[in-house]
């Protein structure tokens, strides 16, 4: 990755570190983890009720950052709407300010911008926080602005495109489940008042399947509800997540932290992240986070999970 171009932007990435190292450190004397778990309906509910699974002491290391002060343009953020990842650890974001779909190398180098603003094959023009990969390798881009999801291959071929009807939830990702199905949360009642809208899982791809609404929550496709507890000097925090699909590890937020949910709703433990820090993409025991400096200068930061012992 080129170096920064100045001292200052040194001094801002020592300091993005320096805080990122200052993530929360779990009790070691935690009790284990205790739940009630029950059924309602077709939903399972799991409350935790003291501990964790994790027992001791849990802590966040930086390994990549990817961002400058100053420099060339494809380090320097603007504002960063959405973050994916792919297998090999590649990252890719949409970086409104600069209206540009990038990918980077696992080490954090730039690789390419992929695709440009417009509403031509492949182009954008007001893309939000809808960005995944699914199972087979392609990247999704959600883009109200042309009312479609772009379809690229993770090298930046445009593959084509999913349309979307209606109105959907902005700020919400793409769901893609283990079949290759891709979900939006779309708006399927809309009244003249806001407080009375209405949404679903709406499934926007692939194109070889019928669009199809989906009641929201679904048992099937929103299988199980956890309420995960915890204490801490800031306060107590109550955390109900739905889970869109079957996931083996799931990440909740929460105002004390991000939760940790583990196979079979098990509660892990809480991580908590840099007061200047927002969780965009959690794998294994990996998380990438979006930073900030004091000079309000974004960058993505690549933590690694360690506990004292193995979950």
């Amino acid at each position: 990755m080129p170096k920064p171009s100045s001292s200052r932007a040194w001094m801002a990435i020592a300091a993005a570190f320096a805080l990122a190292r200052c993530g929360a450190v779990g009790d070691a004397d935690a009790p284990r983890w205790v739940a009630e778990i029950d059924t309602i309906g077709d939903t399972i509910v799991v409350r935790t009720v003291a501990g964790s699974v994790w027992p001791a002491g849990v802590m966040l290391t930086p390994e990549v950052i990817i961002g400058q002060f100053e420099g060339e343009d494809e380090y320097v953020f603007g504002e960063i709407v959405s973050l994916t990842v792919a297998p090999d650890g590649s990252v890719f974001l949409f970086d409104r300010q600069a209206k540009a779909l990038r990918h980077y190398a696992p080490d954090g180098t730039y690789v390419r911008t992929i695709g440009r603003e417009g509403g031509g094959p492949g182009e954008y023009r007001s893309p939000d926080g809808g960005l995944a990969i699914t199972p087979d390798g392609r990247l999704l881009l959600r883009d109200p602005g042309n009312a479609r999801v772009n379809i690229y291959s993770l090298t930046g071929e445009p593959l084509g495109s999913w349309r979307i009807e209606g109105g959907f939830s902005s700020s919400n990702p793409l769901y893609v489940d283990s079949d290759g199905r891709v979900y939006t949360i779309g708006i399927v009642d809309l009244t003249a008042d806001v407080t009375q809208w209405k949404f679903a899982l709406v499934r926007v791809g692939p194109d070889d399947v019928p669009r199809d609404t989906l009641p929201f929550p679904e048992p099937e496709h929103e299988r199980k509800v956890l309420v995960a507890q915890r204490t801490s000097d800031r306060g107590t925090s109550t955390s109900v997540t739905s889970v869109p699909f079957t996931a083996s590890v799931y990440w909740a937020y929460s105002p004390l932290g991000h939760f940790v949910v583990g196979v079979s709703d098990r509660y892990l433990g809480a991580v908590e992240l840099p007061r200047n820090a927002l969780l965009h993409y959690a794998r294994g025991d990996h998380v990438w986070a979006i930073t900030r400096d004091e000079f309000d200068v974004q960058y993505v930061m690549r933590f690694r999970i360690r506990t004292a012992e193995p979950a």
